[in-house]
C-alpha cells in the first residue's frame, strides 16, 4: 500500500499508509489530532501529484505527498475509490474532506478569477522556491521549518520579519514588503527588501489604495501578473522610489475576522513568473503569521 506524508502548516508531519490521497489526508488529520471541529476542506491536486488542502473556516493548510516517488515526472496519485473514508475518522468526515469541483480554492481567501493564471504551466508547489538554479528541490520539511520560525517569533515585529523572510525564501522575488494595518485602516511598511526598499520603510499607505489596500479590505489574496492592466495598481510608490513593479503577489494576514495587514512580493525572480502554487505558499506563510499575531 502506498505511503504518504501529511504535513500541517504548524510544522507537524506524519507518515501514513493509504490507498489514495483522500484516505491519507483523513488518516493524517486523525494522527495530527486535527479532525475535531473540521467543517470543510478545499483541496487541489497539483500537476506533480501533491495535494494542497485548506480548512475553509480557519485557513489551516495541509500538504499530502506520496513517499518514494520523485517530484519530477511524478504520475498521478492513486484514484479515489468507494469507501475511502479514513480509518478512525469521525462519521461525516467524507463530506468535510471532499473537494468541491464546482468551487475554486479562491472561495475563501483568494480574489477574482482573472487575477490567477490558467492551471496550465503552474509550477510545483515546492520546486524552485528559495533556491538558485542547480540547487536541490525544496523539501516539505524546509517549508514547515520556515512556518515554525514564524510561529515561534519572540515578538510581533520579529514575527512579521520572519514571515517576509520566509515568503521571499520560498517564492524568490525582486522585492517584497510586510505591511501592518493601522487602526484607521492605513497600511504601514514594517519591513521591506529589494531595490529602493529604504524609501518605503515606515511609510504609510492610505486605506484601500493599491493592490495591498484592496487585498486587506476584501481579505482576498491577489496574484497580478501584469500591473499595467490592473486598475487596482497604484504607481505612486514606484514614482517616488524609482522602482518598477511588473507583477505582484499580495496576501492578507487575517485570522478569525481580525485583519493584521498583508505580505506582498514584487516581480518574480524565477522563470515563468508568479503562479497559483506560489500564491498558495505565501498564503501558508501569512496564515502562520496571523495565528502568531492572534495569540499575542
Amino acid at each position: 500500500m502506498p505511503r504518504f506524508e501529511v504535513g500541517a502548516s504548524d510544522a507537524r508531519v506524519v507518515e501514513v499508509e493509504a490507498s489514495n490521497w483522500l484516505s491519507a489526508l483523513g488518516d493524517g488529520l486523525v494522527a495530527l489530532g486535527m479532525m475535531g471541529g473540521l467543517e470543510r476542506l478545499a483541496c487541489e491536486v497539483l500537476p506533480n501529484g501533491r495535494v494542497l488542502a485548506r480548512n475553509v473556516r480557519d485557513g489551516q493548510g495541509y500538504v499530502v505527498s506520496m513517499l518514494g516517488v520523485e517530484a519530477e515526472g511524478r504520475g498521478p496519485l492513486p484514484p479515489l475509490t468507494g469507501g475511502s473514508r479514513a480509518a478512525g475518522a469521525e462519521p461525516g468526515a467524507d463530506a468535510a474532506l471532499e473537494a468541491d469541483e464546482d468551487e475554486e480554492l479562491e472561495d475563501s481567501l483568494t480574489g477574482p478569477g482573472p487575477d490567477r493564471p490558467p492551471d496550465e504551466g503552474r509550477t510545483d508547489l515546492w520546486r524552485g522556491m528559495g533556491r538558485t538554479v542547480g540547487e536541490p528541490t525544496t523539501t516539505t520539511s524546509r517549508v514547515m521549518e520556515r512556518l515554525e520560525r514564524v510561529r515561534a517569533a519572540p515578538s510581533d515585529l520579529i514575527a512579521w520579519h520572519e514571515a517576509l523572510d520566509a515568503a521571499h525564501a520560498l517564492v524568490p522575488a525582486e522585492a517584497g514588503a510586510a505591511l501592518e494595518r493601522e487602526a484607521d485602516g492605513r497600511l504601514r511598511f514594517l519591513h521591506a527588501y529589494g531595490p529602493r526598499s529604504a524609501g518605503v520603510q515606515g511609510a504609510l499607505m492610505p486605506a484601500g489604495i493599491g493592490i495591498a489596500g484592496f487585498a486587506v479590505e476584501r481579505v482576498a489574496s491577489l496574484l497580478v501578473t501584469d500591473t499595467r492592466s490592473d486598475p487596482r495598481f497604484c504607481s505612486d510608490f514606484d514614482q517616488v522610489t524609482g522602482f518598477s513593479t511588473h507583477a505582484v503577489i499580495c496576501v492578507p494576514v487575517a485570522f478569525e475576522g481580525r485583519v493584521f495587514g498583508c505580505l506582498e512580493l514584487l516581480n518574480p525572480l524565477l522563470p515563468g513568473g508568479f503562479d497559483r502554487a506560489q500564491l498558495e505558499v505565501v498564503e501558508l506563510v501569512a496564515g502562520a503569521l496571523a495565528e502568531r499575531l492572534a495569540d499575542a
